[in-house]
């Protein structure tokens, strides 16, 4: 999910805290869905996110668009992974 994404790129552990909150509401606001971002190309997260988000939390997007993220450890009986997403 988004919120996990843009969590982690604030290091914050939280996601319903309210500035994660804040800039998932900005992403929603350009995009109107999470599908649509994440089906959306690079250019285009570029044009409508860099005046609206952190350039961190933009290149967090763009490597989970790009497969480079895994759970460790994997979530399992209940309990969720945690997300760790692989920068350049």
């Amino acid at each position: 999910p988004l919120v996990e994404v843009i969590s982690c790129a604030l290091h914050i552990k939280n996601v319903s805290s309210p500035k994660v909150l804040h800039y998932y509401q900005r992403c929603i606001d350009a995009f109107n869905t999470e599908i649509d971002l994440w089906q959306s190309d690079e250019r285009n997260i570029h044009e409508l996110l860099d005046n609206n988000l952190p350039q961190e939390i933009i290149q967090h997007i763009l490597a989970v668009r790009r497969g480079r993220f895994c759970f460790d450890p994997p979530g399992f009986d209940g309990s969720y992974g945690v997300l760790k997403i692989q920068m350049e």
